[in-house]
This record gives C-alpha cells, sequence and structure tokens, in this order.
C-alpha cells in the first residue's frame, strides 16, 4: 500500500457509523471531554474521515501526505501474526503502522502538549481504529488488494442514487473500502441501525471482554480475515450479488465490532488524568 487512495478504509459511510456506534457507548466521563476536545458542532462521525481528507487536499504538505502509512499495517499473506520488527516502521516515528500509531495515541489523546494536539488526537484514534478492523488494511499481498482488479457487478439489496454503475471497474481493496457498502446501504445512519439490529444482538457481540484486547491482537484478527476474503477471491474478479451476501457479515461485524473497541478505547484514555513524563 501506498500513500494514496488505497488507505481509505470504509469510505466515509463506514468511518461515520463506526463513530457513531462508539458514541453511544461512551462514559459519560468520556463523551463530556470529547466535547470539550472537539469544536463546537462537531460530533465524532463528522470528523471519522478528517485523516483522509487533510492528505487528499492538493496543498497537503509532504508531511500530511506521509501519513498514509499510518494507515495500515503490512502484514503479507504469508505471516502468521503481526511481527513489529517486520512490518511496522519504529515506534513513535513518523513512519510506524497503524499499530504502533494507536498505541502512542491512547497517551496523546488526554496527554498531547495543546488543545489542537488533543483534538487531532482524538480524530486520528476515531479514524484509525476504524481502519484497523477493514481486513485488507492488514493484509499486504498485492498492497492489500490494490493491485487486484475486479469488476464490482452486483445489484446488492440497496441500490440507490449514489449506487455506482452497473458493472464497475475497481480494485479488491476499493471494493472493501466503498464499493460493497455502497450496495448495502445507502447511508451511515442506515449502516449504523442494521449493525444496531444485527450484529449488536448476536451472541458474540454480547461476549465478555470483546471490546477489549490491544492493536495488536486486532492487526492479527484482520489479517486472518484478509486471507479468508483473499479466498473468496481467488476464482473470481467479478464481484457478484452471491460475494456481496458473503461479505456483508464480514463488513457488519468488523464495524460493529470497530465501534465498540473505539468507545473502550476512548473510555479508557479519558478515565485517568495520569501523563507519562516527558
Amino acid at each position: 500500500m501506498g500513500t494514496s487512495s488505497a488507505a481509505f478504509a470504509w469510505g466515509g459511510v463506514g468511518h461515520a457509523a463506526v463513530a457513531e456506534l462508539a458514541s453511544r457507548r461512551l462514559t459519560p466521563q468520556a463523551a463530556a471531554t470529547v466535547a470539550q476536545v472537539l469544536e463546537p458542532g462537531q460530533s465524532m462521525a463528522s470528523v471519522a474521515s478528517w485523516p483522509d481528507e487533510i492528505r487528499a487536499d492538493p496543498k497537503a504538505t509532504p508531511e500530511v501526505k506521509a501519513t498514509g502509512l499510518w494507515h495500515f499495517v503490512r502484514i503479507p499473506g504469508s505471516a502468521a501474526v503481526y511481527d513489529a520488527g517486520q512490518h511496522c516502521g519504529p515506534p513513535n516515528q513518523p513512519q510506524a503502522c497503524v499499530v504502533e500509531q494507536l498505541e502512542r495515541l491512547r497517551n496523546d489523546l488526554r496527554c498531547a502538549p495543546t488543545p489542537q494536539a488533543r483534538r487531532e488526537a482524538l480524530m486520528w484514534a476515531i479514524h484509525l481504529v476504524g481502519d484497523l478492523h477493514q481486513p485488507l488494511h492488514a493484509y499486504d499481498d498485492l498492497r492489500g488488494g490494490n493491485d487486484m482488479p475486479v469488476v464490482l457487478r452486483a445489484h446488492g439489496p440497496y441500490c440507490g442514487p449514489g449506487c455506482a454503475p452497473w458493472p464497475e471497474r475497481t480494485n479488491l481493496h476499493a471494493a472493501w473500502d466503498h464499493g460493497l457498502l455502497g450496495k448495502l446501504v445507502p447511508d451511515h445512519a442506515a449502516l449504523v441501525a442494521r449493525i444496531e439490529d444485527g450484529w449488536v444482538r448476536t451472541s458474540e457481540a454480547q461476549a465478555p471482554n470483546l471490546d477489549g484486547s490491544t492493536p495488536v491482537a486486532w492487526a492479527n484478527a484482520s489479517h486472518a480475515l484478509g486471507a479468508q476474503v483473499w479466498r473468496m477471491t481467488q476464482d473470481t474478479q467479478v464481484l457478484d450479488d452471491d460475494y456481496v451476501r458473503q461479505a456483508e457479515p464480514i463488513v457488519m461485524r468488523q464495524i460493529g465490532l470497530a465501534g465498540m473497541r473505539l468507545a473502550r478505547f476512548i473510555n479508557e484514555a479519558y478515565a485517568s488524568g495520569a501523563c507519562p513524563r516527558r
């Protein structure tokens, strides 16, 4: 993956849904802190795509464009699990991958030195937890599927005004970022409702500590799902309605999980006032 649109996971609809799901699960203390950190009129959902927007700006500086490396982790299909030395940049360095960035953000959410830095830390956390739950952001073969051409030829259960022309020539990564969602729901509110009324009510979603664990564990789980996506796509470059039906439970689960885990990530960060020495 590079620093281009290759790493725009879930698109605006998916990222806003992750943020909305999380905002409904914040503690009162965390919700109050989020409101204080964000600017008036902003919500978690409204800023969820900010990290993609700033680097897509034609006037973005080289430093901002380099943050494209933060959105994914380069775990090849041949690897079983994440290895920091092999798959990520050095900790606390600008080129570090999504796993290390989230570890940094645990402290920066409350301990970054300025209000603007704390606001940006929150916006990055909202976005990157979502990114790490997109399976192809943790599966590096063919640049996470960016170099695998596919044709999205599904009508899907939803095909409204924003539905892409049929058939749509794209790549596997882009299909999983936003193409599949465009066939499933009209907007992020509908996506949130589908997840709240669907996956959230399953026994898996009710399991103790499902919202816990670490970014390393999330990366490993997403990598395993990336391998599943790869197998689903190996025998065909045409993503039809049957493919969308196979993909839908994975998409709904991963966005739901990301929302729950983002809520806990923020709740735990804002539950403490302690900061490490600088």
